[in-house]
């Protein structure tokens, strides 16, 4: 059991979370900043966490804190892009056992509306497509206006079973909760 092979899973936890960073197709969408925007995957092998990030996520998002319900989003993860740090185990997370990568390039979040928690707090609910899967999906997000834009960030915490990723061989080597975490930058319009 070796350790890239945990690694090839947390590709997988982090090419979901990209997808649940979410943007929209909706009236009033935007473009989120690719270059200023992060989503990663975290799995534990034997208890030790090992983390990957997605280079390429691209996307909308319509937000209005005046009516979050009316808000929609649409991630979409470049799942060849699935980075653990070193070329063998980026080779081994895009194999037809973890992400698939050449039938399922592809992880896709969309979500429509927001339900205020309190402060700068929402609840976002949504799909997630991965590796020809679709999953339901629901976690907390934090807004945050930032230089020139707007920051959604967030975790969820994932089931690779869910999305068939990994066999179950795995099982007792490899968390099955892979935990995603995004960081979404979208430039404020220009005037």
């Amino acid at each position: 059991m070796n350790l890239w092979k945990t690694w090839v899973a947390a590709g997988f936890c982090a090419a979901l979370i990209g997808a649940l960073a979410g943007a929209g197709h909706a009236a009033g969408a935007a473009k989120i900043d690719a270059a200023k925007s992060q989503v990663t995957a975290t799995i534990r092998q034997m208890g030790v966490p090992v983390e990957g990030a997605f280079r390429s996520v691209s996307g909308t998002v319509q937000f209005d804190p005046a009516a979050p319900e009316r808000g929609a989003a649409r991630l979409a993860i470049d799942t060849t892009t699935f980075d653990l740090g070193m070329r063998d185990f980026n080779k081994e997370v895009a194999k037809a056992e973890w992400l698939d990568s050449q039938r399922h390039p592809e992880a896709v979040f969309t979500a429509k509306g927001l339900k205020p928690l309190g402060g700068a707090r929402y609840e976002v609910t949504g799909t997630l497509e991965l590796k020809g899967k679709t999953v339901d999906l629901s976690t907390e997000v934090t807004v945050a206006d930032v230089d020139g834009g707007r920051r959604f960030s967030g975790a969820w915490p994932l089931k690779r079973q869910d999305f068939d990723i990994g066999s179950s061989g795995w099982d007792g080597v490899i968390d099955d909760t892979v935990l995603v975490t995004f960081s979404i930058f979208q430039p404020h319009a220009a005037p």
